[in-house]
């Protein structure tokens, strides 16, 4: 009889557990590779749009729904929202828009003013205050316990800010202010939790705050959501100080920015007085 070499004697039981071995190892760098693929595509929607995943399909189904957008035979809603977006978000001209999503200026140009007037109607539907926003601070959870005590009767704050603006030839030079190029000074109001109360836009760049929130005072129209009794909003130097609007205190001595706290007391403090 003849005798057998021990090398070519294979345990059918250790077969097995090594192809069970090999194969939940491809498992785990499959779904490794997956979550890798997700994250990536997660990150390339907000670096793209500005939005999360989630809330981009979120976005699409309420302008579907509730606002009447409809997708049609060459374009769906998300390739719509996808371009408006894009425009939106880094300012992207229409050849820009054309050469990445492959559609022509007319098309794009079409699209894009009917996800505006979608995304117009949404704003008057959430850009608005909270119903017992006059309750001030305490009522918002969000709000630090911290400084809780100090800004209790505070409904929010209020400021302007400058976005950058293309315009026809030869309305540029108003909107042109300290940015240096052509803005448009849009007042907004925002809660404690973070939510957008008011919004006015359509101010040149060139246009100063004071003015601004003057107008928003004396137009009943704009629906302004005012402060009721004691209750009032933050604003910055550039606002007057008044009741139901409270600007920094005034005075060379005083820092007001974290930079300046960063830095250290200034000059003016670190000097002894008398």
């Amino acid at each position: 009889m003849e005798s057998s070499d021990s090398s070519d004697i294979v345990d059918p039981y250790t077969s097995y557990s090594s192809a069970d071995e090999d194969e939940e190892e491809l498992d785990e760098i499959q779904r490794e590779q997956d979550e890798k693929d997700i994250k990536r595509k997660r990150d390339s929607c907000y670096e793209n749009f500005r939005l999360r995943k989630s809330v981009f399909v979120d976005l699409s189904n309420d302008l579907t729904e509730k606002y009447g957008l409809k997708s049609t035979c060459g374009m769906s809603i998300h390739e719509m929202l996808g371009m408006f977006l894009m425009t939106c978000a880094h300012g992207a001209g229409n050849r820009l828009i054309q050469e990445i999503f492959q559609h022509s200026g007319e098309t794009i140009h079409k699209h894009f003013h009917s996800i505006l007037k979608a995304v117009c109607k949404l704003a008057r539907d959430i850009i608005r205050p909270h119903q017992n926003y006059n309750d001030g601070a305490g009522a918002h959870k969000p709000c630090n316990g911290r400084y809780l005590p100090f800004f209790r009767d505070c409904i929010g704050s209020l400021d302007g800010t400058h976005v950058k603006s293309r315009l026809p030839q030869g309305q540029e030079i108003s909107y042109i202010g300290r940015k240096g190029y052509p803005t448009q000074n849009i007042l907004v109001g925002v809660d404690f939790n973070m939510c957008f109360t008011f919004a006015w836009v359509g101010w040149e760049g060139a246009a100063h705050d004071s003015r601004i929130f003057g107008k928003t005072l004396r137009r009943p129209k704009l629906n302004f959501p005012r402060p009721i009794g004691n209750k009032y909003y933050l604003v910055d130097a550039g606002y007057p100080h008044m009741k139901g609007y409270m600007a920094p205190y005034k005075e060379d001595n005083v820092r007001y920015h974290l930079t300046q706290f960063r830095r250290g007391a200034t000059r003016q403090l670190r000097e002894p007085k008398g």
